[in-house]
């Protein structure tokens, strides 16, 4: 299977995040109850209530597969979302909120806009002095990807181990053992980011990258880079 070329070409922050997304599985996802497409939010259904929130979020508004149906009816058009990163939307005017059944279809994500570049910013931290992603060499880009993981899965960690223990899509899911899943991925990731960084400099014969400061270096063969000096 051939990488993608977003993994292969990072020339700015646009390119980074579109390496975020793919690395850490951030693509639109749709909602798959045992029972089919909807999640059953009636359980939500009280008088005077028009407020209301999927279970997993942030919810992908942009796509065209959101669909509400209240009582068996589309009321797709009432529908208005007050914070998409949080899954929360608003069923307006009254009239429009159903009595006995509030079905939804949507497409979620594992992580806002805000938290993948936060994911990438905090990488491009731990490379020292790169602070635009279209200088990184090639070469460095496995431990680019490993830190962005690393931090992407920090975040997700993060997020689980603050929500409690909840019964979705048709399964039992512990999120306080999510959160510890995350933590030892995103421990492995710097682990491994950490190695490639050090194996890359170790090649250019420094040991490796210090703080501040870069210049032109060589390998053997005629490849190129960015060589910090010491």
């Amino acid at each position: 299977m051939p990488v993608p070329t977003a993994l292969t070409q990072i020339t700015n922050m646009a390119d980074a995040l579109n390496a975020a997304d793919l690395l850490l599985d951030n693509l639109p996802k749709p909602f798959q109850a045992a029972n089919g497409p909807y999640e059953n939010l009636s359980s939500q259904l009280r008088p005077g209530a028009t407020r209301f929130s999927t279970g997993w979020f942030p919810v992908d508004t942009d796509a065209e597969t959101v669909q509400l149906l209240g009582d068996g009816l589309d009321i797709t058009a009432d529908l208005s979302w007050l914070d998409e990163d949080r899954g929360v939307f608003t069923v307006l005017p009254a009239s429009s909120v159903p009595a006995t059944s509030l079905l939804i279809a949507y497409e979620y994500k594992r992580l806002t806009d805000d938290e993948i570049k936060q994911s990438v910013v905090q990488a491009l931290s731990k490379l020292s002095f790169f602070t635009d992603p279209g200088q990184i060499p090639l070469g460095l880009y496995a431990a680019f990807f490993h830190y962005i993981q690393a931090e992407g899965f920090k975040i997700l960690s993060i997020k689980y181990a603050e929500q409690v223990n909840v019964s979705i899509m048709g399964r039992s899911e512990s999120r306080s053992q999510i959160a510890a899943h995350f933590k030892v991925m995103s421990d492995q990731q710097y682990k491994l980011g950490d190695m490639a960084r050090i194996d890359f400099y170790k090649r250019a014969g420094s040991r490796e990258a210090p703080a501040v400061g870069r210049q032109t270096y060589g390998f053997p063969g005629g490849a190129y880079g960015w060589q910090p000096p010491r």
